[in-house]
């Protein structure tokens, strides 16, 4: 019956691929950013939008949805969303739409956040791909990331206006709050200073050796995270989380030796890079301060659904520090040492591989449906997702 959805979402998910680049391209060689951003929003909007079943949050925000509409205290979920999900029910707007919204407030937000280093444009909205693929599952919190990728935008500028983002971030996902806090802060610090040898050795340490275990002896600091009923059960059951008795939401399969090359690869190369470009102020300090978090935490947090929520907000500061290194670098290739030149398009490659890898690779025709596959139905069983 759905034979043919493997070969549906390869084409489209390659058209998106091919707008991104041919439109990022555009707005890197013009001066009216808007006039082509349009194109990368309404081809993701629609592409992601569109998509029916995704993932498991996909099939159960669905009848949250509704109940928000009916009573918008039903679900105690934060402020934010309830409301959003409220005022959409009194248009009438069905799930779908919903989704729609999500999926245009994300990549708006992103085009916002990445406006100030557009001349990397072409390479920042590829790995923007990768990088927020879990926008595909964790909804409600790549709502809260749209607002706060807005926060940084406006934080960067010292805008009065990051007040009310960094308001409106958590009022999405109160997991939010204490992120929004840590970057206020980490605007004033400068970890460029250390040597990127020092981050070389602590990626690796984190790729090779780096596992979830080693994370117990913050457990008995996790409780100051709980902020609400919800992150205050994660909290209390963080030993549980991490020695993987929570199934899905606790541990996953550490990395495989493939992986943790392609890792290693993808980001060692813009730690060589940051240096310079700190020196001609090209990079903002928080966009490089997150980027050395990220990269460092993220093979460790990665073991834990919970925390890659964490990591994975961090390493979104990697669409703008990778992508600009790769710009950079390239634009520049008549000028730099042939070995950093490899090492360059190494490093993209490396980067750029698991968007194909993914794509071509799913096998499970329940991830790769669109509206027009639904056959009426608003949502897909959870034990599909459920299977091993």
């Amino acid at each position: 019956m759905y034979d043919h959805v493997k070969i549906v979402y390869v084409i489209l998910s390659l058209i998106n691929i091919g707008i991104m680049i041919y439109y990022g391209n555009k707005i890197s060689k013009s001066n009216s950013y808007w006039k082509w951003a349009i194109y990368p929003i309404i081809s993701y909007t629609l592409y992601m939008g569109l998509r029916f079943g995704r993932m498991i949050d996909f099939n159960l925000y669905c009848s949250r949805y509704y109940e928000i509409g009916q009573n918008i205290t039903s679900g105690d979920y934060e402020l934010g969303f309830s409301v959003l999900c409220y005022v959409l029910n009194l248009f009438n707007l069905p799930y779908q739409g919903f989704i729609l919204v999500t999926s245009f407030l994300l990549i708006y937000c992103i085009m916002l956040f990445l406006k100030d280093y557009k001349e990397a444009m072409p390479y920042m909205l590829l790995l923007f791909m990768w990088e927020a693929m879990n926008a595909e599952n964790f909804i409600r919190w790549y709502l809260a990331i749209s607002a706060f990728l807005v926060y940084i935008y406006y934080l960067r500028k010292n805008n009065n206006k990051f007040i009310y983002f960094a308001i409106s971030a958590p009022l999405m996902h109160i997991g939010l709050l204490p992120i929004v806090i840590v970057f206020y802060f980490l605007q004033y610090v400068n970890l460029s200073r250390i040597p990127p040898v020092i981050y070389q050795i602590l990626l690796i340490i984190s790729i090779t050796l780096g596992t979830v275990e080693i994370l117990g002896f913050i457990s008995p600091y996790v409780s100051i995270l709980g902020f609400d009923e919800r992150s205050v059960t994660y909290a209390e059951q963080f030993d549980s989380i991490i020695a993987g008795e929570w199934g899905y939401i606790g541990r996953r399969d550490e990395l495989s030796f493939t992986t943790q090359i392609r890792q290693l690869m993808a980001y060692s190369f813009p730690l060589y890079i940051i240096p310079q470009f700190m020196k001609e102020n090209k990079l903002k300090n928080i966009d490089v301060n997150a980027f050395y978090i990220g990269i460092i935490i993220s093979p460790i947090f990665k073991q834990v659904e919970i925390l890659d929520r964490i990591s994975s907000t961090f390493l979104m500061f990697s669409i703008i520090v990778s992508g600009y290194s790769y710009y950079y670098t390239i634009a520049k290739r008549k000028s730099v040492s042939k070995i950093l030149l490899v090492f360059c398009y190494f490093s993209l490659i490396a980067n750029l591989y698991p968007i194909f890898s993914e794509m071509f690779s799913r096998s499970k025709w329940h991830l790769m449906l669109f509206i027009w596959d639904s056959m009426g139905e608003e949502t897909l069983p959870i034990y599909y997702f459920l299977k091993n």
